[in-house]
């Protein structure tokens, strides 16, 4: 379990136990707003975790916010350089810690949270992009597998996150859009 607090100044890189990269998008469609870009907007800058078993101390997570533009090559582009520009920021620090990607959308039926267990390589647009862009099934990575599950059992997160008072189920995958 993880506890949410606000800093002033941002807990270093080289100090921190991960780094949490966290995305949202903006509209899209028919959509006046995205409430995944609301939800980053509004994450604490860093995550301390409860002591357990495992962990006699807190963790903290540095938390780094990414506002994604709804248009394919743009997003990827974004993503890829932020993963890049952190995982240099860390080796340069000398720092072990892990990157955590957690990328947020917006699903038109959805009424709570979904954990997602697998990423489809796949870009396969029912409606344009905002860039008027409408891929039809091209792979986001040509040498990619075509899916790529978790590493992490998701019923612990799930359960958590309903615990603390959100609707959260876990899906199998979140589409083929951007």
């Amino acid at each position: 379990k993880a506890k949410a607090t606000k800093r002033k100044t941002a807990l270093p890189l080289a100090a921190a136990d991960a780094v949490c990269i966290i995305t949202g998008f903006d509209a899209f469609g028919l959509s006046k707003a995205n409430p995944s870009e609301l939800v980053v907007e509004t994450f604490p800058d860093i995550l301390k975790t409860t002591p357990d078993e495992d962990h006699k101390k807190p963790l903290e997570l540095v938390v780094d916010k990414v506002y994604l533009e709804t248009q394919g090559h743009k997003a990827w582009k974004t993503l890829k350089q932020k993963l890049d520009q952190t995982r240099k920021e860390l080796d340069q620090a000398k720092s072990d810690a892990a990157i955590v990607l957690i990328m947020l959308g917006l699903a038109q039926n959805a009424v709570g949270l979904q954990l997602e267990r697998f990423a489809i390589n796949l870009r396969d647009y029912r409606i344009k992009d905002n860039s008027g862009e409408q891929i039809e099934d091209k792979p986001i990575a040509d040498k990619g597998p075509d899916l790529l599950r978790t590493i992490h059992d998701l019923r612990p997160i799930r359960d958590n996150v309903r615990e603390a008072g959100y609707p959260c189920l876990i899906s199998n995958h979140a589409g083929t859009f951007i």
